[in-house]
């Protein structure tokens, strides 16, 4: 039997959009940009500086990891599942060990 579009197949597009969201491709990232426009700087001040805008794509990842979990039978679910769970588990193991760090 063929998988069908669904609610699953959300998570591929929220995973594939939160790696656009958090990484910079030849200087350019989307996130940081998204946030200029309404005056936020995508990046924290100090010696220890963090790029926010990764850590926001986490916020895209849990929801996908969610649909690709929840309706894995729809096409392109368990691809968004893995994705999402592979980086937004590194995204949550780095986030400890900056809060362990600082």
């Amino acid at each position: 039997m063929k998988k069908q579009l669904g609610y699953g197949s959300i998570s591929l597009l929220l995973a594939m959009f939160a790696l656009l969201w958090g990484c910079t491709f030849k200087g350019f990232c989307l996130g940081d940009q998204v946030l200029a426009l309404f005056g936020i700087s995508g990046w924290s001040s100090g010696a220890f500086r963090i790029h926010y805008s990764v850590f926001h794509g986490l916020l895209l990842y849990i929801p996908a990891f969610y649909f690709g979990w929840k309706f894995d039978h729809h096409l392109f679910a368990q691809s968004g599942k893995w994705i999402s769970g592979c980086l937004g588990g590194c995204l949550l193991v780095m986030l400890c060990a900056i809060l362990l760090w600082t």
